[in-house]
């Protein structure tokens, strides 16, 4: 069968999304396709750093966001997928265009979040943090990385490059994050789920530079929202940035990050905005039953 889909970029973190009111496909269902619509099983395939599959309106929420990283796993919050899935649902009339500073609200992961368009850009307001753990050691090649643990409904590692003088014997923009964020993502001090890692180089109080390795796509990504969102909250508990502050990613399309309220007691929320955009509206062909597509992943 042929599924339509759109190619998404949230300041260069791109997605899959699929609007579910024309299959209303169950979660275990995407769990199993998503390897085949983000690219991962063809060699010639589009690449993309996650699925999104956009719900029709529920209860009190324009719609309902379920996040998939390529290998299938869900469950997990995606701040860069959130902003795309509400500019796909303005583009796809689930909500009408909403005025300057006008919320969306909508359920993902397990949680409400509310969203305004600010012209080309969408910010997207998060809960306070779930949990900040500083001055966390994990040792990999036998050699001791310092950084700090974050859950913003996603679980993050943050270390500052400056901090790791084994990464400085390279730049920032060359040294190799596979080599040393995957035996962090997998260390047993955060097992069983992992973490993403998140390495950044402070350019000045306003500004930050930052490479994401997330888990689930097992590599580098051109964006990570929520791992923006955890790199201000380190470094703003090191005194390291004035708010708010500015986080470029590989891609170079900056996010803008701030915390409303006193840190760190009293958090009334964080925001993350940055560019979101559709890049193409295509269809794909998949197969129509699910041992059909187990026997791909396989």
């Amino acid at each position: 069968m042929k599924l339509k889909i759109t190619y998404m970029s949230g300041a260069g973190n791109t997605f899959t999304v699929v609007d579910n009111r024309n299959y209303n496909f169950p979660v275990d269902y995407y769990t199993v396709i998503a390897p085949i619509l983000c690219g991962t099983l063809k060699e010639n395939a589009v690449k993309t750093e996650g699925l999104l599959v956009v719900n029709k309106p529920h209860g009190d929420y324009a719609f309902s966001v379920d996040f998939f990283n390529p290998d299938g796993s869900f469950s997990m919050m995606c701040g860069n997928g959130g902003r795309c899935a509400v500019r796909f649902a303005i583009a796809n009339d689930f909500i009408e265009i909403p005025k300057q500073d006008e919320d969306v609200i909508f359920k993902m992961a397990g949680g409400v979040y509310k969203a305004n368009i600010i012209s080309e850009n969408v910010r997207l307001f998060f809960p306070p943090p779930i949990e900040i753990r500083k001055d966390i050691i994990v040792q990999i090649y036998n050699k001791k990385v310092k950084g700090t643990y974050v859950n913003v409904n996603s679980d993050h590692f943050v270390t500052n490059y400056e901090e790791n003088p084994n990464l400085m014997e390279k730049s920032f923009d060359d040294f190799c994050i596979d080599t040393f964020a995957s035996p962090i993502r997998f260390h047993e001090d955060f097992k069983p789920k992992g973490v993403n890692v998140n390495i950044y180089l402070i350019k000045s109080r306003k500004e930050l530079w930052l490479r994401t390795y997330e888990r689930g796509v097992e590599a580098e990504t051109g964006a990570c929202g929520t791992g923006a969102l955890s790199t201000m909250l380190t470094a703003l508990s090191k005194n390291e940035i004035e708010l708010p502050v500015k986080i470029i990613p590989p891609s170079k399309s900056p996010l803008v990050v701030d915390v409303k309220g006193e840190f760190p007691d009293n958090i009334e929320y964080l925001v993350l905005e940055g560019n979101a955009e559709i890049k193409k509206v295509t269809e794909i062909e998949i197969p129509d039953n699910y041992k059909q597509i187990e026997s791909l992943n396989t």
